[in-house]
């Protein structure tokens, strides 16, 4: 299994999405792992849908004028190879014109 060091109690949320609660009370760790919300591909502003304003909040990280948050990054990377790029603006541009569908 994976080894981690937390410093810090609280909310965070992994580099996959994953939130994950950690409370640390006299040397235990108590940890609450949940999933992304399901349909979340795409949707990086997280209005529910994607929409134009999904593709320019991800076209506004690519070009460095805009810092997402790891869940956001998540929904941007529609590609799935693990960065946010162009390629996944080009593809967040062809689901709003509706030339393809992203599966969830």
């Amino acid at each position: 299994g994976a080894q981690y060091t937390i410093e810090a109690a609280g909310t965070y949320v992994d580099s996959l999405g994953h939130e994950t609660v950690a409370k640390v009370t006299s040397g235990t760790l108590t940890v609450k792992a949940t999933a992304p919300p399901s349909g979340a591909k795409g949707d990086v502003n997280g209005d529910g849908k994607v929409s134009v304003g999904d593709v320019v909040l991800a076209l506004r990280a690519v070009a460095g004028l805009a810092q997402l948050s790891a869940q956001q990054s998540v929904a941007a990377d529609v590609n799935g190879d693990g960065k946010l790029s162009v390629g996944d603006v080009v593809l967040l541009l062809r689901v709003v014109a509706r030339l393809i569908t992203l599966g969830a």
